[in-house]
């Protein structure tokens, strides 16, 4: 319940949310997006590999990441990973590029999230209610995206376009 208000009075403040929709092994403990992500009022980031096949159902010795159920996933997008930069805590001079789960995609769906408001600041600020500004990113990520139906059950509304969305 602690979540509930908390990420409704997120919205309602016009706060953008985004979690990782989570990861597993051979599908277990589970498959499906795992919370908060899982909330309708956050956008879940999935994963997608570079070359554009969810990352999903790997094999059973491959961390993989949560997708579904098919109720979430018209909040839910997907960014890159696996063998995307990640810092290594306390070694300042020493980034890897073998992150792999959905922990990865998350900030590069914030960080356009935050280019797009940034660009759009003047059109951001004039919303009448603060919770319009959450939809207009959302409305904006999800258009843009590069959406296959074949795959919207692993990557909810497409692979996120960074450059498709601010232009």
């Amino acid at each position: 319940q602690a979540w509930v208000e908390a990420i409704n009075a997120l919205y309602e403040a016009g706060v953008f949310v985004v979690a990782a929709a989570g990861n597993n092994y051979a599908n277990f403990p589970t498959s499906e997006i795992v919370y908060p992500a899982r909330f309708g009022r956050v956008v879940a980031a999935c994963g997608v590999m570079a070359d554009g096949a969810p990352y999903a159902d790997l094999s059973p010795t491959l961390m993989a990441g949560n997708y579904g159920p098919p109720s979430k996933m018209s909040t839910a997008i997907a960014a890159y990973t696996p063998n995307t930069p990640w810092a290594r805590l306390g070694c300042p001079h020493i980034v890897n590029f073998d992150c792999n789960c959905t922990s990865a995609a998350t900030p590069q769906v914030t960080g356009v999230a935050g280019l797009l408001i940034q660009k759009n600041r003047r059109a951001y600020d004039s919303y009448s209610k603060p919770w319009m500004r959450v939809e207009a990113v959302r409305r904006a990520l999800f258009s843009s995206a590069r959406f296959d139906v074949a795959l919207e059950s692993h990557l909810g509304r497409g692979s996120i376009a960074a450059a498709t969305a601010l232009n």
